[in-house]
């Protein structure tokens, strides 16, 4: 795989994250915050933790280490959307400078559990995009069972989109 393909993959991951907002903010507060016993919660948990995951494995490629932020540190849906507008704005940094060679650095971090691990810099890149995508369907399926309106996040839609 190349870098232009990793950040294709991120642009998809960016762009359906905030469509996806887009259907959290017209949620009603007792929808955001209700209690689901599926996955990690509520949808206030759900973005919350989706947020973090981004953000620590981008510290993790950086050679930084960092601690998973819970959702009693980000209350409030504008405080999540301005924290994760950095975040974006900080994986859009990384990506800009991404080349081949980055792709195939290998990365040696420390999980919170204190697990030591090393992978290379495009499987990290990956799975951060299938992490995302995979609980902003837990996250669609949250906001369902809450009452909210959801849409599609297919990689296809996206890519007609951007043609």
């Amino acid at each position: 795989m190349t870098a232009d393909i990793f950040t294709k993959h991120f642009e998809y991951t960016f762009y359906t994250d905030r469509f996806v907002w887009d259907y959290v903010m017209k949620l009603t507060d007792d929808q955001f915050y209700r209690p689901n016993t599926y996955s990690l919660g509520s949808v206030h948990e759900q973005v919350v933790h989706m947020m973090t995951v981004q953000e620590v494995w981008l510290a993790r490629v950086q050679g930084a280490q960092m601690s998973m932020a819970v959702g009693a540190d980000f209350p409030q849906r504008a405080q999540i959307r301005a924290h994760w507008d950095t975040v974006e704005g900080a994986w859009r940094e990384y990506l800009a400078r991404l080349d081949e060679q980055e792709l195939r650095r290998v990365v040696v971090a420390r999980t919170s559990r204190g697990i030591v691990f090393e992978e290379v810099v495009w499987e990290i890149l990956l799975h951060v995009v299938n992490h995302t995508t995979d609980h902003r369907a837990q996250l669609l399926a949250a906001m369902h069972a809450a009452g909210g309106e959801t849409v599609a996040q297919d990689w296809i839609f996206f890519s007609r989109k951007m043609r």
